[in-house]
């Protein structure tokens, strides 16, 4: 498999911090410009940790979270279904 070639799999309990450090990127920086400043300060890192540790534990059969990776333990992508 090329370099650039992501992995593509399901998340697993362990996945939660590195999914909450992505989307809490990516709400306070790339959301900044079309958000409230209220909004984006608002917004905490151990909320989303705590977020993503309960969906990913109570996960079912009919959940999917997917994640997608470029390199070793850093994501670059978390899709939810449920």
């Amino acid at each position: 498999m090329p370099a650039s070639s992501p992995v593509i799999r399901s998340a697993t309990l362990d996945d939660y911090e590195s999914i909450a450090q992505l989307l809490f990127r990516s709400h306070t920086i790339s959301f900044a410009p079309y958000a409230t400043d209220e909004w984006v300060t608002s917004r905490r890192l151990d909320e989303y940790k705590t977020r993503w540790r309960n969906i990913l534990s109570n996960s079912t059969s009919e959940d999917a979270t997917i994640v997608a990776t470029f390199f070793k333990d850093t994501f670059d992508s978390a899709m939810v279904s449920r």
